[in-house]
């Protein structure tokens, strides 16, 4: 539900599913896991926002070493362009926006189409939950800019309307 089935790819389905098995048969017969699956979006993505910790490790360890800034930046060819990381907060991922904050070349200063990096998406939660200031302290511990406005001159400041979200910034100066 909520993807274009006929669209999906096996390893989208498998990703989307938390199927480590058949992801891990796929790639043993060449499947691509990162070959755009449904929406746009490859095998990673789809983990990401199904939320399924075991097959998001087992990915994360298909990533090639070498892999930089291009892939971690990568944006979804959907409407609002969010990165990997945009869309781990917006899914409440713990496991995949700590997963991703470790690598190499990604850009905390990211903006999606409306001028929003991802502490603007955490702050925009609601209810701003548990898991929600647990990924905004790890976004500020990893230097995600505090400080930064959306193409409505909003800053991520202006958005903090609970006391957990009032210590992140205060934490961030």
């Amino acid at each position: 539900e909520g993807y274009p089935w006929s669209t999906m790819t096996p390893m989208g389905w498998a990703a989307w599913h938390g199927d480590v098995d058949v992801m891990s048969r796929l790639i043993s017969l060449g499947a691509d896991p990162w070959l755009p699956a449904a929406g746009g979006r490859d095998a990673l993505w789809l983990v990401t926002l199904g939320g399924h910790p075991g097959a998001l490790e087992f990915l994360m360890g298909q990533v090639p070493a070498e892999t930089g800034g291009s892939f971690w930046n990568a944006r979804s060819s959907g409407g609002k362009r969010h990165t990997r990381l945009m869309e781990a907060v917006m899914a409440r991922n713990v496991d995949a926006v700590a997963g991703i904050l470790g690598q190499r070349g990604l850009d905390l200063a990211a903006v999606d189409k409306d001028g929003r990096t991802a502490l603007h998406l955490n702050f925009l939660q609601s209810p701003y939950g548990p898991e929600d200031q647990q990924i905004g302290q790890m976004l500020i511990d990893y230097g995600a800019p505090a400080g930064a406005e959306d193409h409505d001159g909003v800053s991520v400041a202006a958005l903090a309307e609970t006391p957990e979200q009032n210590t992140l910034i205060s934490r961030a100066k």
